[in-house]
Order: structure tokens, then C-alpha cells, then sequence
């Protein structure tokens, strides 16, 4: 068990690092060609989203690249807090994502977001707790409010395409915020 999780932890940082460098690579690409492509304007920024339920707490440091004023793609890294009495079971998840957002208006924008997480789970059956993987995919509308020229908040309401009983978001409809600079 212990070097399943091990393996797998090593699986999520080897995903995070590769996406984090192929930013990284991407935004040196733009810089060496921007007097020839005057259009795309894009540059890294960095993030943190919350989201807070009555049982957890869910914080995400984030990365991603602004392609343009229309496309933002990014990574980032997931940690969910549980508020629970019973000791005998995991009380935190940590996974990584992967996630796009496509602006239609101004400050208004579609998200995307795939995430692979490792979460505490407890079988009905026999009571037995252990941690397994999973995926979520989510999906809505967010907007995105200038502070300064450089710092953005943003506030995102999705829905859990995916959801099962082993998800660490207990809800359909997830609401977070999050800042950007």
C-alpha cells in the first residue's frame, strides 16, 4: 500500500513538472517570436483558488498560461482539509489538475478542469477505510474582476460531471474564489 501510494505520488509531480514545464517553454517560445507574432500576447500567472463546504476546506495553488485575452491554460495542485470527529479515517486529499478557461465576454469565461486526486474512503459495506484514486472532470462559468493591472480575483461556479461516491466534493455544484497575480 505504501508504495502504491508512493508510485502514484510520483505519477502526479512527474504530470504537474512535465505541464509546468511545457509552459514554461511555451512562454520562452512566445517571447523569442513576439516581434513576429504581434497578436499573441500571453504570459504566466500565477494563482490560488478556495473552496470552503461545511466538512472541508479545499486550497489549490495554481499556474497557467495566458495564450491570449481569450484562452488561459494552467495546472495546479489540490489539498482538501476535513472537518471530522472520527479519528480513524484520513482527514485531507491532495491530487493535481489540469484545467483551460475560454473568455466569451470580457471578464466572463467557460471552465474546464480535470483532476486526479488520492482521497480517504470508507466502504458501507464493512467499514473499512482506506484511500483510492480518482478523477473529476468540472465544468461551468466564471468571472474574472481586474484589481490592479496585474492581480485578477475570480469566482467560478462548476458542476462535477463526474460525481461518485468516492469524490471529496460531497455536492453537485462546487462554488470557489480565487486570486491571480
Amino acid at each position: 500500500m505504501a508504495y502504491r501510494l508512493t508510485h502514484n505520488l510520483k505519477n502526479i509531480l512527474a504530470v504537474l513538472l512535465l505541464s509546468i514545464s511545457l509552459i514554461v517553454n511555451a512562454n520562452g517560445q512566445n517571447d523569442s517570436t513576439a516581434a513576429v507574432n504581434k497578436g499573441l500576447g500571453g504570459h504566466i500567472k500565477f494563482g490560488f483558488n478556495y473552496h470552503l463546504q461545511l466538512q472541508h476546506i479545499d486550497v489549490a495553488p495554481v499556474i497557467f498560461y495566458r495564450l491570449n485575452d481569450r484562452v488561459d491554460v494552467g495546472v495546479g495542485l489540490n489539498y482538501l482539509y476535513y472537518y471530522r470527529n472520527d479519528k480513524s479515517e484520513n482527514n485531507s486529499a491532495f491530487g493535481t489538475n489540469i484545467f483551460t478557461r475560454v473568455y466569451f465576454l470580457k471578464n466572463f469565461f467557460l471552465h474546464l478542469e480535470y483532476l486526479y486526486c488520492n482521497v480517504p474512503y470508507r466502504n458501507d459495506l464493512n467499514f473499512e477505510y482506506r484511500r483510492v484514486y480518482i478523477t473529476n472532470l468540472f465544468s461551468g462559468l466564471g468571472y474574472r474582476q481586474p484589481i490592479t493591472s496585474k492581480v485578477d480575483s475570480y469566482f467560478l461556479g462548476l458542476i462535477d460531471l463526474t460525481h461518485r461516491d468516492e469524490s471529496p466534493y460531497k455536492n453537485l455544484i462546487i462554488v470557489k474564489l480565487g486570486i491571480s497575480f
